[in-house]
């Protein structure tokens, strides 16, 4: 029944490298059992055993792949419930990481002068100079497609599918991205680079047809001097947050900007009304990050349809 839902499911290369990784861990201990006859004493100590060894998130996959096979059972007439529900409460919760990231303005000029000194693959370069300014996970970052951008307009804008969002079942339409003029500026300089391809990726690596990893982000912040214990590529996110909500930005723009809305009609509306605002307010952290990167004088934020 696992390889016969496997078999259905329409998934992503890294997406089925992993759910087959998940189901190597529960299937040899589970597998010869039928369907019908699988109680939730038979998975605990499979889920336990995993949980023990310190693979907490794995031993949550593992639980719910348990319960998607099952239910796919259940369609077919071969089990009468997905009796994994029913464990629910046997794992520990498992704690949100908080990337490291900085947040004192000295640190982040650091940082960003030490990032436009970085010379390496132009793929690295130019993604760790514009991710500072997109506000995205790295992930939607590196698989970019020149398609998803409008560069030669006034207002120039990234508009990120909805199948490419982390957050796509609670904001399963696209993603707007207003550009600075000095993210803009970046992307025509990568386009002469990178952009031979109509249809190409932004930030393409070694392997033909993939983006760089996120783990070529980190290595090379790791070279710059910058270790998992002050920043990783995830902590831009946090580092904008910060730095916007301390500087009186609205923290219901900042929100919408990082994608964290849900899909409820407030918050489509929301997404498509207020591009003006959020337009704003990443033309002002771009400023700023220039002028901490410069050393000129940095004036403060402008409150989102507020004052200064």
């Amino acid at each position: 029944m696992a390889a016969a839902w496997a078999d259905k499911q329409a998934w992503a290369s890294s997406t089925e490298k992993r759910e087959r990784h998940l189901m190597a861990l529960w299937t040899p201990k589970l597998g010869d059992i039928p369907a019908r006859a699988l109680t939730p004493p038979d998975i605990r100590p499979v889920v336990l055993a995993i949980e023990a060894e310190g693979h907490h998130e794995f031993a949550r996959r593992v639980l719910a792949q348990i319960g998607r096979v099952l239910r796919h059972a259940v369609a077919l007439g071969h089990a009468e419930r997905d009796v994994a529900a029913d464990l629910g409460d046997v794992l520990a919760p498992v704690q949100s990481e908080k990337y490291a990231t900085l947040t004192k303005p000295a640190e982040i000029a650091e940082l960003m002068r030490t990032i436009y000194t970085y010379s390496g693959d132009p793929s690295t370069c130019y993604c760790l100079r514009i991710l500072p300014l997109v506000f995205t996970r790295p992930g939607e970052l590196r698989n970019a497609r020149w398609p998803e951008f409008d560069l030669d307009v006034p207002k120039p804008l990234w508009r990120i599918p909805g199948e490419r969002m982390k957050m796509r079942r609670k904001n399963p339409g696209e993603h707007l991205v207003p550009l600075s003029t000095q993210a803009a500026g970046l992307l025509k300089e990568l386009r002469t680079i990178t952009g031979h391809e109509p249809h190409g990726l932004l930030f393409p690596g070694l392997v033909p047809g993939k983006p760089i990893s996120e783990n070529t982000l980190n290595r090379a912040l790791r070279r710059m001097g910058y270790g998992p214990d002050k920043i990783v590529s995830h902590g831009f996110r946090a580092m904008a947050s910060t730095a916007l909500n301390e500087q009186g930005h609205s923290p219901d723009l900042i929100e919408l900007q990082l994608a964290h809305r849900d899909s409820s009609v407030p918050a489509i509306y929301n997404r498509s009304t207020r591009l003006p605002e959020r337009r704003a307010m990443m033309q002002s952290w771009a400023d700023y990050l220039d002028a901490l990167r410069t050393g000129a004088n940095v004036v403060p934020f402008r409150r989102s349809g507020g004052t200064a």
